[in-house]
């Protein structure tokens, strides 16, 4: 029965390429399995393969164009991140460089994406590229985002990537973004020779952003 639950979990997880990835399967088997909140049932369907370690050691979460909603999300974070992030190489240098692309999917509301970001950088972790292009997301979700990009600044690992195109945001809310990277004190950052400001990416929104010229000299005068 534990050999076939835990091929159950090694299929339906989204993990791969992890270091001591057996002891990690039976381990994080049996811790799951006691959880009541972690149920055959209740476990939403996550695409194979899609949180790998690259070989520099970095960590890539791929969930592009998955079908994610909101509900999903929150989901996974409740009932399965915690399990993973417990797993993590240690290290006693820098933390592990996090790519996340959850990009081209239905995500809409702040609460999964903040309880996402919340729980990795509460872990030794670094995300230095978060991709959420082609989603739903309004002026509220870039609340959650400016809280991160303040909270990640002071805690020494900053945004380096913010890709947010295809969305819903006004003016209003990626004023809000460039606000928060200006006021978090993490850009320019200091001692690197490349990755040193952050790149954010916002066109395309639906409706479009008419007064993108007004808010750059909004900003810029600031």
């Amino acid at each position: 029965w534990l050999k076939q639950e835990q091929q159950e979990f090694q299929r339906t997880s989204p993990i791969k390429n992890w270091q001591g990835q057996g002891p990690y399967w039976l381990q994080a088997l049996q811790m799951a399995s006691s959880a009541a909140s972690f149920s055959a049932s209740a476990a939403p369907t996550w695409p194979s393969n899609s949180i790998a370690r690259r070989e520099d050691g970095s960590i890539n979460v791929g969930w592009k164009n998955a079908g994610l909603t909101d509900e999903t999300l929150q989901e996974f974070v409740n009932t399965r991140l915690d399990v993973l992030l417990q797993y993590l190489p240690e290290s006693s240098g820098d933390p592990v460089e996090c790519f996340v692309d959850i990009s081209g999917n239905s995500l809409r509301r702040p609460e999964p994406i903040k309880m996402l970001l919340q729980k990795l950088r509460s872990a030794p972790v670094h995300i230095v590229d978060l991709r959420l292009h082609k989603n739903q997301l309004t002026d509220i979700v870039a609340a959650a985002l400016a809280e991160h990009i303040h909270q990640a600044a002071c805690a020494g690992r900053p945004l380096m990537q913010l890709h947010l195109s295809g969305n819903s945001l006004t003016s209003a809310g990626i004023r809000t973004l460039i606000e928060a990277a200006h006021n978090s004190g993490g850009y320019p950052r200091k001692g690197v020779t490349d990755r040193w400001a952050l790149w954010l990416r916002a066109e395309r929104q639906s409706p479009p952003v008419f007064d993108a010229e007004d808010l750059l000299e909004q900003c810029k005068a600031a």
